[in-house]
């Protein structure tokens, strides 16, 4: 016989998993929209999320929520950039037009004379960057430095 609860008096103990209960969908849906991903909607819905993936499996329903979920979050924010580009910000303009535009912005680097860059050409350009820059070394002191690398 199963041991009885404390808390239920008489009545048996429940063992195991509490049944399914299905979530709203619409619920689902907006979590979907507002952009969670999979791990923080079963988070919400108290689920763990390999219930969520299990789930999402058999039930056609609670899947499509999730996707129309997150088509309708897509929708909205891409709504969204589209009004802010088109009342004049530029970054939102720029960003749309980079992704949806297949804009690309690119910086073309070149050595000397549009040629390729060397690492001879990249230490004298340091080199002449620094220049002057440098901390004077006493004699005694650049000595010291010579001896040991030197050494190594």
């Amino acid at each position: 016989m199963r041991p009885k609860s404390a808390l239920n008096g008489n009545l048996p103990r429940k063992i195991g998993r509490p049944p399914w209960i299905p979530p709203d969908l619409s619920e689902v849906e907006e979590l979907a929209a507002k952009g969670l991903t999979q791990e923080q909607i079963a988070k919400v819905l108290g689920l763990h999320v390999s219930t969520l993936y299990e789930k999402k499996r058999e039930l056609a329903e609670f899947s499509e929520a999730i996707e129309r979920g997150k088509a309708r979050g897509t929708q909205a924010m891409a709504n969204a950039l589209y009004d802010a580009g088109m009342s004049g910000n530029v970054s939102a303009m720029t960003f749309y037009l980079d992704r949806r535009g297949g804009w690309k912005q690119t910086v073309e680097l070149t050595g000397k004379d549009g040629g390729p860059i060397t690492l001879a050409a990249m230490r004298e350009a340091f080199a002449a960057e620094i220049e002057g820059t440098a901390k004077p070394v006493s004699k005694k002191k650049a000595k010291q430095i010579t001896d040991e690398s030197e050494q190594d």
